[in-house]
């Protein structure tokens, strides 16, 4: 699976982009036919976003979270 981390209004460094692909190579346990994902991590004020982008045979999957705390974010997205 390829996994993309990028940042959007702040730089993403190297902790929080290994704690995001290793969080999101769990996915391949629960759907092994994934191809890509994408994390978008992005900070507006005090509310931290992590999005995800999954491609699965064709299919798109897409979740969402904010919260205060970046790391929590990346956790609650992929739960």
């Amino acid at each position: 699976m390829h996994i993309i981390v990028n940042g959007r209004h702040m730089d993403v460094t190297d902790a929080l982009r290994s704690y995001a692909e290793s969080k999101v190579k769990k996915v391949e346990k629960y759907l092994p036919d994934t191809t890509e994902a994408v994390v978008t991590l992005s900070v507006q004020k005090y509310r931290h976003n992590a999005e995800i982008l999954i491609k699965v045979n064709g299919l798109l999957i897409q979740a969402e979270d904010k919260t205060e705390e970046m790391y929590s974010a990346i956790d609650k997205v992929m739960d």
